[in-house]
């Protein structure tokens, strides 16, 4: 009897949050992410010109005017759409780029924002890289491409490996999963937060995730 009771309350929970599921499990805490790498990988750009335009845009992103962030408003404010183009491969257009592509996600514009993730360089520290792999993932989603959005989850999580990216990954993985009814890789996903990132937050009530996605495998 109570196995039927999760069952049919996880049946449930699919039906009527795959695509919440989909769309908001770390989604802003991966822009949030992304915001705050780029902060640390600040630097003067290469004219002050530059550095006002990026200055300013920052101020309308960090109050999430993410229109004018990206747009600007065609007089003296240069959003960073503009000032990626204008100063093209100096570091400068390269931070602006990064903060485009989370400008456009808030906007919705997916398509546009896996632009600007598609020519933004990324080092390879284990958090920089993750941060925008996961956010390609999250634009796919909204774009309705599950399994490139769960490939680029799942590489994500393999290039951080650490306790703070590496479960919010999973995660969204195992929910894209469980969107398709894939439930056996689903609990895999799951299972990985358990086994491998212990002491992270996503693995303190992973057994239910763990429960719920077995049982769904098993009814089908």
């Amino acid at each position: 009897m109570e196995e039927e009771i999760i069952l049919s309350r996880g049946e449930a929970f699919i039906r009527k949050y795959s695509r919440t599921l989909l769309i908001g499990v770390g989604s802003i805490a991966g822009a949030v992410a992304l915001y705050l790498a780029a902060q640390s990988l600040y630097f003067v750009p290469r004219n002050a010109r530059a550095a006002n335009d990026l200055f300013r845009a920052e101020h309308f992103f960090r109050q999430d005017s993410f229109t004018l962030a990206l747009h600007g408003n065609g007089a003296d404010i240069a959003g960073f759409a503009k000032i990626a183009d204008e100063y093209g491969s100096a570091p400068s257009a390269n931070l602006a780029k990064g903060y485009a592509a989370i400008c456009a996600y808030r906007l919705g514009e997916y398509e546009t924002a896996l632009l600007f993730l598609e020519d933004f360089n990324t080092p390879d520290d284990g958090y920089f890289g993750p941060v925008a792999t996961g956010l390609k993932g999250d634009c796919f989603a909204n774009l309705g491409e599950v399994k490139k959005a769960i490939g680029l989850f799942e590489k994500a999580a393999r290039l951080a490996d650490n306790d703070l990216l590496s479960p919010t990954y999973l995660k969204k993985a195992a929910a894209a999963y469980e969107s398709l009814e894939e439930y056996d890789k689903a609990a895999s996903a799951y299972a990985r937060i358990k086994e491998k990132y212990y002491t992270s937050r996503e693995a303190e009530d992973i057994d239910k995730y763990i429960t719920r996605a077995q049982l769904l495998h098993a009814s089908k």
